[in-house]
C-alpha cells in the first residue's frame, strides 16, 4: 500500500512541475506563448498518464491522501496568479458593480453612457464593451456577490471543489477522480482563468448524481440552475422524462428570471449576436462554412442581395438593421443551420437508443464541443466529468489538446486578428474525432454506475 501511495506521489509531482511551470510562463504572455503551450500540452500528457497509472495501482486510503494533496497544490500558484488567457472574469467583475450599483445587468452595454459613472480600471480590461451581457441569471447572481477578483476565484474554488467531492461521491473506484483533480486544463481555467464554468459543471453533476439516485425534482431543478450558468446543461432534461423533473426545473427558471425580466428582450443579451457572428478554433464547423460557402456561390446570394421583400428573415440572418445580405453571412447562417440539425439529430439518437441521462447528456455536449464555431479552451471542461465516470476516453485527449487553441493568442494580444492555424485544429479536433471512432462509445469496464440505485439499460453502456 505504501509503494502505491509513493507511485501515486511520483506521478503527482511530475503533474505539478510541468502545469507549475506551464502557470509562470503565462505570467509572460505574450513573448513566452511557444514555450508556455509546450509545458501547458506536456502537463496534460503527464496528466494523462498519471491517471493511468494511479487507476491501476492497489487501491488505498494513503493513495487518495496523495491524490487530494496533489490536488491542491497544483491550483496554489494558479489561484495567486493573475488571469492570463482570457478577460471575461472582468466582465463578470463588471456585471456584478453595475449590480450592486442597483442596475439591471441586461438593460446596458458596458461602454453606455448612463453606465459611465461606474467606470474603474477594471472596466478597461472588459471585452466586447459594445454589447450587453451573455451570461444567465444565476451567473449574474455570483457576480453581484463578488466585488473583486480574490472573492471571484473563491467562488470558483468553491466549485471546482465541489465538482470533485461530486465525482469522488459518485465513483466507485474514487481514484478515477484524478481525471478532474489532477487536470491542467481544470487547474489553469478555473484556477487561474477564473471561468463561471465551474459553478455551472457542479450543479450539472449534482443534478446527474441526484437523478441516478432518484431524484427527480431535485435533479429538475439543479439542471435548471446549472443552465442558469451557462445555457448548455438544459440538454439533460431530455434524459429526464418525468413531470416532476420539468415541473422542478421550470419553477427554479422562472424564479432565476424573474429578479431580471424588468429588462424585457433585452435579457437575451448578446446571445444573438455571438451564436450568428464568432468563430474561434473550430473543427467540424470550418468544413460546414466551406461546404456553405461553396453552395452559396451557385445561388442568387453569389453577391450582395437586398431583400427588402423579406425584412424579417434578413434581420434573422445578419443580426443586422438592414435588408442587405452578404454572401459570407448567409455562409455562415447555412453552416450553423447545418451544425444545429446534426446537434438535434445526435440528441434525437441518443433518446432512441433510451440513453440515461448520462450518456445523452454527454452525447449532446461532446456533440456541441465538436460542432461549434466557437471553441475556447474551457468548453472543454464540461466534458471532463464524462470521462471521470467512464464516459469516452476521446474528452482525455481533447482536454490534453485544448491548450492549442491559444495559438493565436500572442499576435491578438500585440492587437492582431486571431486567425486559428489550420494545424493546431487538425491535431485538436482531428485526433479526438479519431480517438471517439475508435472508442465507439464502448464502456471501458473499470466505471460505476454514476450514483444509480437501479442500473437502466443504455445506448452505449450498462446503467451510468
Amino acid at each position: 500500500m505504501r509503494r502505491s501511495a509513493l507511485i501515486t506521489a511520483v506521478a503527482g509531482v511530475a503533474v505539478v512541475a510541468l502545469t507549475w511551470a506551464a502557470i509562470a510562463t503565462a505570467r509572460g504572455l505574450p513573448a513566452t506563448l511557444p514555450r508556455h503551450l509546450i509545458l501547458y500540452v506536456a502537463a496534460g500528457l503527464a496528466w494523462a498518464a498519471a491517471a493511468l497509472v494511479v487507476q491501476r495501482l492497489p487501491a488505498s486510503r494513503a493513495q487518495l491522501v496523495v491524490v487530494a494533496l496533489v490536488a491542491i497544490a497544483l491550483r496554489v500558484p494558479a489561484w495567486m496568479a493573475a488571469p492570463a488567457h482570457s478577460d471575461d472574469v472582468y466582465r463578470y467583475l463588471w456585471d456584478g458593480r453595475v449590480q450592486r450599483a442597483g442596475v439591471n445587468p441586461y438593460r446596458y452595454a458596458p461602454d453606455a453612457v448612463e453606465l459611465s459613472s461606474l467606470r474603474n480600471a477594471d472596466w478597461t480590461h472588459v471585452n466586447n464593451r459594445s454589447l450587453p451581457t451573455i451570461y444567465p441569471p444565476l451567473a449574474e447572481v455570483a457576480f453581484a456577490a463578488s466585488p473583486s477578483l480574490p472573492l471571484w476565484k473563491l467562488w470558483v474554488a468553491l466549485g471546482d471543489a465541489a465538482v470533485a467531492l461530486l465525482l469522488y461521491i459518485g465513483l466507485a473506484d474514487r481514484r478515477r477522480v484524478v481525471l478532474w483533480a489532477w487536470s491542467p486544463l481544470v487547474v489553469v481555467e478555473l484556477a487561474m482563468n477564473g471561468h463561471v464554468d465551474a459553478l455551472g459543471i457542479a450543479l450539472l453533476v449534482a443534478a446527474l448524481l441526484a437523478w441516478g439516485r432518484a431524484r427527480a425534482a431535485t435533479a429538475g431543478a439543479l439542471v435548471a440552475a446549472a443552465a442558469a450558468v451557462k445555457l448548455l446543461p438544459v440538454v439533460a432534461l431530455a434524459g429526464m422524462p418525468r413531470r416532476r423533473a420539468v415541473v422542478a426545473a421550470a419553477i427554479v427558471a422562472l424564479a432565476l428570471a424573474l429578479p431580471y425580466a424588468t429588462a424585457g428582450p433585452r435579457m437575451a443579451g448578446s446571445l444573438g449576436e455571438y451564436s450568428r457572428r464568432w468563430r474561434v478554433n473550430d473543427g467540424a464547423f470550418a468544413l460546414l462554412y466551406a461546404g456553405a460557402e461553396r453552395l452559396v456561390a451557385h445561388t442568387r446570394f453569389a453577391g450582395r442581395y437586398d431583400m427588402a421583400d423579406s425584412p424579417r428573415l434578413a434581420r434573422l440572418v445578419t443580426g443586422r438593421d438592414r435588408d442587405t445580405l452578404f454572401p459570407d453571412e448567409v455562409a455562415s447562417f447555412v453552416a450553423r443551420v447545418w451544425a444545429g440539425a446534426i446537434f438535434l439529430a445526435v440528441v434525437a439518437w441518443a433518446l432512441w437508443r433510451r440513453a440515461t441521462a448520462l450518456r445523452l447528456t454527454e452525447a449532446a455536449i461532446g456533440a456541441f464541443v465538436l460542432l461549434t464555431p466557437a471553441l475556447h479552451p474551457w468548453y472543454v471542461l464540461w466534458l471532463l466529468p464524462f470521462a471521470t465516470v467512464g464516459g469516452s476516453w476521446a474528452w482525455i485527449v481533447l482536454a490534453l489538446l485544448a491548450p492549442l487553441g491559444y495559438r493565436p493568442l500572442d499576435v491578438w494580444l500585440a492587437g492582431g486578428p486571431w486567425r486559428d492555424p489550420v494545424w493546431t485544429r487538425l491535431l485538436e479536433h482531428g485526433l479526438t474525432l479519431v480517438a471517439l471512432a475508435i472508442d465507439r462509445w464502448q464502456t471501458s469496464g473499470i466505471i460505476v454506475k454514476f450514483g444509480e440505485t437501479h442500473p437502466r439499460r443504455s445506448g452505449w453502456s450498462q446503467g451510468g
